[in-house]
């Protein structure tokens, strides 16, 4: 075992720990600059968001294929604060690999209108789920013919 660690961290025995400790903090760069990067992504996708849900009376529905919820929350976060005022305001964010009708989604926006709707969006996605505070988020298996 001791020699196929060496081989995979190209190093010998003695620079183990050094070499280890450098691709961590390579891998921590790394993470960092994938954040910031889709930071600026959420950045540009909320005004195009932003400008959807102003033409269909403050109600936007993105198909973002194949992100994670983090992405998700993180792009709703983005235009709810372009917005300012989340009042009459309803997002529906859906996401899974392109090929398949199975996978996440987050109703964001006004708090009173989410929590009103939210257990009837899952249901409309053959799903379930759960949130607070203008965010209901799960999983179904009709993302997108439920729509």
């Amino acid at each position: 075992r001791q020699s196929k660690f060496t081989n995979m961290l190209s190093c010998n025995e003695d620079e183990h720990v050094t070499r280890l400790s450098a691709l961590l903090e390579d891998k921590r760069g790394k993470e960092k600059e994938i954040k910031t990067l889709n930071e600026q992504l959420c950045e540009c996708r909320a005004k195009d968001i932003l400008s959807e849900c102003k033409a269909n009376g403050n109600i936007a529905v993105v198909d973002l294929g194949a992100v994670d919820m983090a992405f998700m929350t993180m792009l709703s976060t983005a235009v709810l604060e372009k917005i300012g005022n989340s009042d009459g305001i309803l997002l529906l964010f859906v996401a899974g690999p392109d090929d398949m009708d199975e996978g996440s989604f987050l109703l964001a926006g006004e708090a009173a209108l989410v929590d009103k709707v939210g257990k009837d969006t899952a249901k409309m996605l053959a799903g379930r789920g759960g949130g607070r505070n203008g965010r209901f988020q799960g999983k179904g298996t009709k993302i997108r013919s439920g729509l």
